[in-house]
């Protein structure tokens, strides 16, 4: 299936709050696949951007969003977005994408990382992770030829230098903003987990199981039926599993006890914690 429908010209785009310098978009009609507008692919840290736009509330900015594919699933999700990238051609391609009645919460910029303000903006939400990302690939493409440099490496780095160094200090002071301000109530966070009935523990159930000698497709059919059964008709997943001889026959209370064991869960915490921060 194709859709179409017109890309509005700059004076449109400025009816509507944007924000575009030249050059100004075509006014010819552009031809988009409704699969890439109503179901682009994107990777968990597109996706979790996505969710939180359309939760927050609030303008989230997408940095080198490209042709917008996390911009595009989080306008389908109700979020505002702020979508910036120096390429006019890509975001003529996200504008493209776009339905006209989710126009209101979109604004384009043609920018990169240094022409945009983040304090003054107070986003509730930045996309950034990918240009770091990018950025350290083209890092790795120089090493190739680090004993001959030439212009085509310096040309790369004075991008790449300041773009991350400015992004990372950005990053670094959220994550501090939010670590500092964040609040943490642990026995409602244990009451959230206890009120599943223990279905967060069916993935443990089925190693468990395979670890004990069942086929994996025989424990997943099994662990499966139960977790479904217990969610439909509001059971203790626990309880249940724990009458069946299919799977008490593999696993003693001892195990079965362990299984549901929130603490075999955060086992590797401390280490986790002191490789990134230290002893």
């Amino acid at each position: 299936m194709v859709i179409t429908f017109p890309v509005a010209n700059r004076r449109a785009h400025e009816a509507r709050g944007r924000e575009l310098a030249e050059p100004e978009f075509r006014t010819d009609t552009v031809r988009v696949s409704a699969v890439t507008a109503m179901s682009p692919v994107l990777d968990d840290l597109s996706l979790k951007f996505a969710m939180w736009a359309g939760q927050t509330g609030k303008t989230c900015l997408d940095v080198g969003c490209g042709a917008g594919l996390a911009s595009v699933a989080a306008l389908a999700r109700g979020g505002r977005i702020v979508a910036a990238d120096p390429d006019p051609a890509l975001l003529q391609q996200l504008l493209a994408s776009v339905p006209v009645q989710q126009y209101a919460r979109l604004a384009v910029r043609i920018a990169g990382l240094p022409e945009l303000d983040f304090k003054q903006s107070g986003f509730a939400g930045v996309h950034l992770a990918r240009v770091l990302r990018a950025n350290s690939q083209a890092a790795l493409e120089n090493v190739a030829l680090w004993h001959e440099r030439d212009i085509s490496h310096s040309s790369v780095e004075r991008v790449i230098f300041p773009d991350s160094t400015i992004l990372t200090d950005y990053l670094l002071a959220k994550t501090t903003d939010l670590l500092d301000r964040l609040l943490v109530y642990p026995e409602r966070m244990k009451k959230n987990l206890e009120s599943t009935g223990g279905l967060i523990f069916s993935g443990q159930l089925l190693l468990d199981l395979a670890e004990a000698g069942m086929l994996r497709e025989d424990a997943y059919r099994l662990v499966q039926s139960h977790a479904m059964r217990s969610w439909k008709d509001d059971l203790v997943f626990r309880d249940e599993v724990a009458k069946d001889p299919a799977i008490t026959s593999r696993l003693s209370p001892d195990k079965l006890a362990r299984t549901f064991d929130y603490t075999r869960q955060l086992g590797n915490v401390g280490a986790i914690y002191n490789r990134v921060l230290g002893e």
